[in-house]
């Protein structure tokens, strides 16, 4: 009978756990990205994916935070060759699952934001945070789409920001972005809005705003 595990069924083979070393949350990093640029889903939608290592002979499982299961990690096994009938999991307590998935989760954050500095250096811009940086960028993700703002002083293409906001929101990246997309057609649905600098508290609140750009 196969084996049923993390989501996945496995048959003629043992496995047994072992640590998750960098180069297995790489790979299971490499696969969800890869899932994610041929398809229209969104880091949110990822509940579970696995990675086989051909170097160490294992199989490394993630498991996000789901409503059917609220106990996200990341497990690696040694898998070996049984008979049919004979699989078996040898799982070790002592094995910390969770350490690796908030690992992968602070790589998936530096690779968004390494897009987000790709962006500047083309258009000429300091890095973020630097000393000179005058400038905000914001990425917003609708469905397929993507639209990247820019802060009005340092937009080369400065568009009219015709939604309504305050007066302070109407020149920041985050404006800029959502106007592109209401320019585009797009009405509603799921989005997700990522800002290489922290957010103005006026995008929430009309009683304080930090500068941003």
């Amino acid at each position: 009978m196969p084996l049923e595990l993390h989501n996945y069924e496995w048959e003629g083979e043992r496995l047994v756990q072992r640590e998750t070393e960098p180069h297995h949350i790489a790979g299971v990093l490499a696969k969800i990205r890869w899932v994610l640029e041929n398809s229209d889903c969104d880091w949110e939608d990822v509940y579970s994916g696995y990675y086989e290592c051909e170097e160490d002979g294992t199989v490394t499982f993630y498991e996000g935070e789901s409503a059917e299961a609220d106990n996200p990690g990341i497990w690696t096994y040694v898998v070996y060759s049984c008979p049919v009938g004979s699989e078996e999991v040898v799982k070790n307590p002592d094995i910390n699952t969770l350490a690796p998935a908030l690992e992968m989760q602070q790589l998936k954050y530096k690779l968004i934001f390494e897009e987000l500095a790709e962006y500047r250096q083309q258009l000429g811009l300091t890095p973020a945070g630097s000393e000179d940086d005058r400038a905000t960028i914001a990425k917003l993700e609708i469905g397929s789409s993507v639209f990247f703002g820019i802060s009005a002083g340092s937009n080369p293409n400065r568009r009219k920001i015709t939604l309504k906001v305050n007066p302070i929101s109407r020149t920041h990246a985050e404006a800029d972005a959502f106007q592109q997309a209401f320019d585009a057609g797009l009405r509603g649905g799921r989005a997700r809005l990522i800002v290489d600098r922290d957010q103005c508290m006026s995008m929430w609140s009309e009683r304080r705003c930090e500068r941003n750009g």
